[in-house]
């Protein structure tokens, strides 16, 4: 355990400087584009917003962990996309998607372990489903930006009503994941109600390319709402264990979420000693009945 938080700020380092690496490429991307100005500080921004990210993985909170998180995410996922288009056509990938690709993977490695540092449980301690909770923040965290990167687009290059109803969605998944890693009930809620409008909006659209774009645009609800769902279809440990609810998950504030805290903190020692050995847990508690 000593041995890992002392390498916690070297991991945190390193993560920031693999991030880094993709704001350079950016960076020499929009200042090698001279055809199309409008392009150019498209790429610029998005070199400043990685910029900006990698020096939030230098941070301990949960929150700016989440969102940097996003960013890299979000740099990641069209990196690979192109690298396997070009190996589908018979052709090597490309150099720079590559470069992206390998700077944000190993960025999204190397900050793991940034959540679940001592601080990072104490900060963000849902009763149960952590690590769900924390895959659909940043799920909602990554929507939320690329909505917000396609919302700036659209009222530079397109239509502003296309422009405000992205940045409406950018606002709700960001407040979503704010919400979340705060422990706040309302932010699952908003999640989840978010992805039914969009499931519905998909099904009624008639563009299939929109229709796609909506589903994926769920998904981060979608997974924050699933441990809940799950909590409640399981009625066998449901007889053993208090049945988990958005607002049982999310304490809000005063007694509850202290209360919430001890529990949390009680639970997790008592797994610790069970793993370590079960048995003198095993008779602490049989001593304590007959006590």
């Amino acid at each position: 355990m000593e041995a890992r938080t002392a390498l916690a700020p070297l991991r945190r380092v390193a993560a920031s400087a693999s991030l880094a690496a993709s704001s350079v490429g950016f960076a020499w991307v929009g200042a090698r584009e001279h055809l199309f100005p409008s392009l150019t500080w498209a790429v610029l921004g998005m070199a400043s917003l990685t910029g900006a990210a990698s020096l939030a993985l230098l941070r301990r909170a949960v929150l700016p962990q989440v969102l940097a998180r996003g960013v890299a995410w979000v740099v990641l996922l069209p990196s690979v996309a192109a690298m396997a288009e070009s190996l589908l056509s018979g052709r090597a990938p490309d150099l720079g998607a590559t470069a992206f690709a390998a700077s944000a993977g190993l960025a999204l490695q190397l900050s793991r372990s940034n959540l679940t540092t001592d601080q990072a449980r104490r900060e963000f301690h849902p009763v149960a489903y952590r690590r769900s909770f924390l895959w659909g923040a940043t799920a909602a965290a990554t929507g939320g930006i690329v909505a917000a990167l396609g919302a700036a687009g659209a009222l530079v290059w397109s239509s502003g009503r296309e422009g405000l109803g992205l940045a409406a969605l950018a606002a709700v998944l960001l407040a979503t994941v704010v919400g979340v890693v705060r422990m706040r009930a309302w932010g699952v809620l908003l999640g989840a109600a978010t992805s039914l409008v969009l499931l519905v909006v998909a099904a009624l659209t008639g563009n299939e390319v929109s229709a796609m774009g909506y589903l994926l645009a769920s998904l981060p609800g979608l997974m924050l709402a699933a441990p809940i769902i799950s909590a409640r279809l399981r009625p066998v440990e449901a007889a053993s264990a208090p049945a988990v609810s958005a607002r049982a998950a999310m304490p809000t504030s005063g007694w509850d979420e202290t209360t919430s805290r001890v529990r949390v903190a009680a639970a997790a020692d008592e797994e610790e000693e069970q793993e370590q050995d079960p048995e003198p847990v095993g008779r602490a508690r049989l001593s304590a009945s007959q006590g």
